[in-house]
């Protein structure tokens, strides 16, 4: 039923492969891997003591896209991991809004302004769209 066209998840699982491979994968093993060049796109001043932060939130954000990819191809999306996905877009996306909030990212260069209103977005989307298949997935 994953694959079918009555699937009723099927546009849940489209905005889980997309957010999976554009804010948990794509994001998380660029942050891992290459943690200077992050910091330069974005205009950050990070000195090399402070990259193993930066390393470890994307290995965070990688495992993150893993379980979404995973949750993508189970048969039944189930609510208690609807609540996970909704917990983790919004914490993400409430600390890009709170550093937009409170001027952290004043000195981020345009492109990585860019980069983080498409993530933001995508977070925004992945917050709301499952909130739609909450209410027949919590029934006991």
């Amino acid at each position: 039923m994953a694959y079918s066209l009555n699937d009723p998840y099927r546009l849940y699982r489209y905005v889980l492969r997309a957010n999976a491979l554009l804010g948990g994968l794509g994001l998380g093993l660029l942050l891992l891997w290459q943690p200077h060049w992050v910091a330069d796109l974005l205009a950050w001043p990070l000195p090399r003591q402070a990259l193993w932060t930066v390393r470890l939130g994307g290995a965070g954000l990688a495992g993150m896209g893993l379980l979404f990819l995973d949750l993508s191809v189970q048969p039944v999306i189930r609510g208690r991991s609807s609540l996970v996905v909704i917990a983790c877009n919004a914490l993400l996306a409430g600390v890009v809004l709170t550093a937009y909030l409170t001027g952290d990212l004043v000195p981020t260069a345009p492109v990585g302004i860019g980069v983080l209103l498409v993530l933001f977005l995508n977070q925004l989307v992945c917050v709301v769209l499952p909130v739609t298949y909450l209410g027949e997935n919590l029934k006991p």
